[in-house]
């Protein structure tokens, strides 16, 4: 791996996710790109420095990079040193020019998910979003921890409506986010599956 935080997060290559991302959007909504906002999606990949916090027991160092064992942002809000749902609450902040993505789709963070009504290791089907969840465990933005061998990510475990610890190793559903520009006004609908808006 690289000998640096920056190397190791920089924004050089699409991930295999993003690209499914974008030709998700160009096959399904390319001709609403007019109303479509160029987004600063928040991959919040700064490392936690405390290496007092450790709720799942893999001895971090707080470097961030290579092969060291490594806590993120979101985890420590999202998570109490106990291991239970908590920590500092979740942030609309994005932490870093190398945590910032303009695309015009992306993923919902864990932090967004947190104000929607999930929180770790806790079923919730009552939020907007488990409306059409499947089993499908599907991923969020917001990297986790790397345990020095392997990579884990938040993700919601469909109909269970968890959020939960992920490996990178494993296969996981999307579900793309956009953002409407401002100007963006609706002619019609109320917003739910069987009467969404329709913007002009």
């Amino acid at each position: 791996g690289a000998s640096d935080y920056a190397t190791t997060h920089a924004n050089t290559n699409k991930s295999t996710i993003l690209t499914n991302l974008e030709t998700w959007y160009t096959n399904n909504l390319k001709t609403y790109e007019s109303v479509i906002d160029d987004n600063v999606w928040c991959n919040d990949k700064t490392n936690v420095t405390d290496t007092s916090y450790d709720p799942w027991g893999i001895t971090p160092n707080g470097k961030g990079y290579a092969k060291n064992v490594t806590y993120y942002g979101a985890t420590q809000r999202l998570v109490s040193k106990s291991k239970s749902a908590g920590g500092t609450g979740p942030s609309l902040k994005c932490n870093g020019e190398l945590s910032k993505i303009t695309s015009k789709v992306g993923l919902i963070t864990a932090d967004e998910l947190a104000f929607a009504g999930y929180a770790f290791n806790i079923g919730n089907t009552t939020t907007y979003l488990q409306e059409n969840a499947t089993d499908t465990y599907w991923w969020s933005l917001s990297p986790i921890n790397f345990n020095g061998s392997n990579a884990y990510v938040w993700s919601v475990v469909g109909s269970l409506g968890g959020l939960y610890n992920y490996s990178v190793r494993n296969a996981c559903g999307l579900r793309p986010s956009i953002s409407l520009v401002s100007s963006t006004t609706i002619s019609s609908g109320t917003g739910t599956s069987e009467d969404p808006y329709v913007v002009n």
